[in-house]
Parts: structure tokens; C-alpha cells; sequence
């Protein structure tokens, strides 16, 4: 059991915490309670753990299909890019997938990754992402695509700036040099 200490409005008293129930999911990494187990939306199977690049992920053995919460696909992109480059916004065009979530069973939700070509699904409850086979491969192209793209951009922008302030000096005072 945790203490919490309730929102602003309780600010003198202190309530016991519930420790936070495992949903259907998490209990398939080796929690001791029994649970239904995790159905791959694609063809019925039931979910395995699974290491993906050192992540613990929820595989499909038929397909191949992975199931990650949101750490874990923050895990994936961080081993990519470096510690605080900023990501973006991950959901553009939200729609109805047709399949069933993993988690919850309501429908997902398809998405663009992070605006890139790239279609996902996604709980409705917001408790992770479905990838399909290949696909987590194509978010770490999409991630190395943007270091490259912020690189580019940062060196422009030095390049640019020391152009500018070339010791104050003008610009035809710098062409005038090249012909020394």
C-alpha cells in the first residue's frame, strides 16, 4: 500500500492509495494474477512476451504483430534519437481501424505516426499501439530520417549565422577576397 496526498482542495488530509490493479494486459509479463489472455487483433492468437531491441512487447507468434504501451514506444524511438530531441505530436488523422484492441477489445484507432507516411492503430483507452509485422522497423527509419533531418538543419542554421557575422564585414568586402 501507498500514501498519496489527495488534489489541492484536500490539502490537509492524507488517504490511503489502492495500489494500482493490473489491467488484462500487464499480467501477461509474469504478474502472479490470472487474466484473460491477450488476443492478437488480426488473426485470434494469443499474445507472448517478447523482446523487441531489448524491450519487453507483447508478439503475435502467427503474424508477428507486437503490442506496445506508450514506454515502450518511447523506448523504441529513444534508442534512435538522442536524449531531449523533441518528437513531435504522435497521432495525426485519427480513424476507426476496423480491428479490436488488444487491451480493452473496443475498436482502434489508425493513425499517421508522427505525420510520416505511416499508419498505425492505437487503443481507444490511449494504453499503447499495435505494429505490425515490419512496422517497427519503419518507426526507427522514420526516427534515424528525423536526427538527420535535425542535423541538417542545425548546421544550416550555424552555417547561416556565420555567414552573417563574418566579423563584420561585408559582402563585397568577402568576394574581394576570394580574388587574393
Amino acid at each position: 500500500m501507498a500514501w498519496r496526498r489527495p488534489g489541492a482542495h484536500h490539502a490537509y488530509h492524507w488517504v490511503l492509495a489502492r495500489p494500482r490493479e493490473p489491467g488484462p494486459f500487464r499480467t501477461t509479463r509474469g504478474a502472479a494474477a490470472v487474466s484473460p489472455p491477450v488476443i492478437c487483433p488480426l488473426d485470434q492468437t494469443e499474445l507472448q512476451p517478447s523482446k523487441l531491441r531489448g524491450i519487453e512487447v507483447e508478439r503475435c507468434p502467427a503474424c508477428q504483430g507486437e503490442w506496445l504501451e506508450h514506454a515502450e514506444l518511447a523506448e523504441l524511438e529513444d534508442q534512435v534519437l538522442p536524449e531531449g530531441v523533441p518528437k513531435g505530436t504522435v497521432h495525426f488523422g485519427d480513424q476507426p481501424s476496423g480491428r479490436s484492441c488488444p487491451h480493452c477489445s473496443e475498436e482502434m484507432i489508425r493513425f499517421r505516426y508522427r505525420g510520416w507516411p505511416l499508419e498505425l492503430e492505437r487503443c481507444p483507452d490511449d494504453a499503447g499501439y499495435w505494429l505490425d509485422d515490419g512496422e517497427e522497423k519503419r518507426i526507427r527509419d522514420f526516427m534515424k530520417e528525423r536526427q538527420s533531418r535535425l542535423s541538417r538543419s542545425a548546421s544550416a542554421e550555424r552555417l547561416w549565422h556565420a555567414a552573417r557575422t563574418n566579423r563584420g564585414r561585408g559582402l563585397w568586402d568577402r568576394v574581394k577576397d576570394m580574388f587574393r
